[in-house]
């Protein structure tokens, strides 16, 4: 019976000595990458680097083929006392899209705070990239931890849908958080680099993809309903990453600010609206030698008739704003 056992053990031992070998062997041949947020600014002039860079792979943990943008912020390794240390995090507005680097809000803030507070160092450090959501936030949080913030700056959730990794993008993985979570660890060992380089090797983008925005690359669901399933499952993901994302800089002591989302949809069309439906010709009949009164009259009629089509809802707010 005790032969047995021992035998069942070994035959379970054997598998798993056999990856960690092999993992450890990529390792000594230096195959492979842990992809650092942070990595030390490289000097010709000096032997030893004192300041630290956004490290331009960290992206390659969510992306496999695609380039993203990064801010290109230094800083110290060992920070002294006498700074305040403050870190942003977020996507491609953080960043400063549309505006240059030095027209990001982090660069406005630092300029605020210099001037109210003139005997006070500051540093701000931007970990924001293009296309990335509260997965990224997460998952980077502890690097951030790290480099002992005094305050971390949160302006996100514009892309929790197409960003990386999300519930309507074509870089994800599943649709439940934990599952991610578990395959993002797995990006950082050598033999699920070794075995997606053979399946899914890295090629360069061709004409069509380099023509196109990058959340348009990045969108897969376009089409994604209020109060649907995906649509839940997205805010389900916020939830659990930010509350995970906060539990850990309370445990650390470090104050958190998050910042309302700004957006412009006065003069935005809806991006996706369904063709209308046979039985609104009617109702665009009518509108068309109708007054503003009685447009508005029959615009509310077509939504209760059909509120999935997001163009009505457009209409009508456009005359809404127009009468005051």
């Amino acid at each position: 019976m005790k032969k047995k056992i021992i035998f069942k053990i070994v035959l379970l031992l054997i598998p798993i000595i056999f990856f960690l070998t092999f993992e450890l062997l990529l390792r000594f041949f230096n195959y492979g990458d842990d992809f650092p947020l942070f990595t030390p600014m490289k000097s010709n002039t000096e032997k030893e680097t004192f300041y630290f860079k956004i490290n331009k792979d960290v992206s390659k943990r969510y992306f496999r083929n695609l380039s993203v943008s990064f801010a290109l912020d230094t800083f110290l390794k060992e920070k002294p006392d006498s700074t305040c240390r403050i870190f942003i995090q977020g996507g491609s507005t953080a960043l400063g899209f549309p505006y240059n680097d030095s027209g990001s809000f982090p660069r406005l803030l630092l300029a605020w705070l210099e001037m109210s507070f003139p005997n006070q160092h500051f540093e701000i450090i931007n970990t924001s990239m293009t296309a990335v959501n509260s997965y990224t936030l997460l998952d980077i949080s502890d690097e951030i931890i790290q480099q002992k913030p005094d305050i971390v700056l949160i302006y996100a959730g514009h892309n929790e849908y197409y960003g990386a990794l999300g519930v309507g993008s074509t870089y994800k993985f599943a649709n439940h958080p934990v599952v991610v979570h578990f395959i993002v660890r797995l990006r950082k060992f050598r033999i699920y680099q070794l075995l997606q380089n053979i399946i899914l090797p890295i090629r360069s983008n061709n004409t069509s993809t380099e023509e196109k925005p990058l959340m348009q690359i990045m969108a897969k669901e376009q089409h994604i309903a209020k109060d649907s399933k995906i649509y839940q499952a997205g805010i389900q993901q916020f939830y659990y990453n930010l509350d995970r994302l906060l539990a850990k800089y309370k445990k650390h002591d470090i104050p958190v600010f998050i910042g309302n989302l700004v957006s412009n949809e006065k003069d935005q069309n809806p991006f996706v609206t369904k063709q209308p439906d046979k039985n609104l010709k009617n109702y665009y009949d009518q509108l068309k030698n109708s007054s503003s009164v009685n447009k508005l009259a029959l615009l509310d009629s077509m939504i209760v008739f059909d509120s999935t089509y997001a163009n009505l809802y457009f209409e009508a707010a456009q005359m809404y704003y127009k009468i005051g």
